[in-house]
C-alpha cells in the first residue's frame, strides 16, 4: 500500500473513532474498510513510545522573548499563511493555516510575526531537546518530528 493511502486510512479510522460516522467532518477521505481497522488495532509490544507535541511553539519562542506579547494576539505568520497563533488569538477564531488577512478580519488587533527565518526556532527546538534529554538519560532514544514533536522511547 502506499503511504499517502495508509496515512488517509489512519486520517479516516482516527476520524471515525472520534466523530463516530458523522458524515460532515471530513468527507474527502474514502471509508475504512474493516480489514483495515483490524490492521491498525493496537499490538501487543514490549515498546512504550511517548509523543511530545508543543503546541503553539513558534508562538511561544516569540512570547519568551517579548513577554509584553503575554496577553495580546500573536500569530508567526510564513508567507502570508498563519503557521500558529496563541491561545488569546484563538478565542478570536484565529487559527493555523489560514490567510493572515482573514486572520486579521478575525481579530483586528492580531499582532503578526514574519516566521521564515528558522534560527530562532531552531535555538528553542535545541533548548528544549536538551531538557527532555536531561530528564530521560543520555541512553534514550529521542526522535524529532519538526521543531515542535518528539518521539521518546521509554522503553
Amino acid at each position: 500500500m502506499e503511504v499517502g493511502n495508509k496515512e488517509k486510512l489512519l486520517k479516516e479510522s482516527h476520524r471515525v473513532a472520534v466523530h463516530g460516522n458523522a458524515e460532515d467532518v471530513d468527507d474527502k477521505v474514502p471509508p475504512v474498510s474493516a480489514t483495515f481497522l483490524t490492521a491498525v488495532e493496537p499490538v501487543a509490544t514490549d515498546r512504550v513510545v511517548l509523543a511530545i507535541d508543543l503546541d503553539c511553539f513558534y508562538a511561544q519562542v516569540e512570547i519568551v522573548s517579548r513577554p509584553e506579547l503575554r496577553e495580546k494576539p500573536v500569530a508567526v505568520t510564513q508567507q502570508h499563511i498563519i503557521v500558529t497563533c496563541n491561545y488569546v488569538a484563538r478565542k478570536f477564531g484565529c487559527r493555523k493555516l489560514i490567510n493572515t488577512g482573514d486572520a486579521v478580519k478575525s481579530c483586528p488587533e492580531l499582532i503578526l510575526i514574519k516566521g521564515e527565518d528558522l534560527t530562532r526556532y531552531r535555538v528553542a527546538n535545541e533548548l528544549v531537546h536538551q531538557a527532555v534529554r536531561s530528564v530521560c538519560g543520555p541512553n534514550t532514544r529521542i526522535e524529532k518530528l519538526g521543531l515542535d514533536e518528539f518521539f521518546i522511547d521509554t522503553t
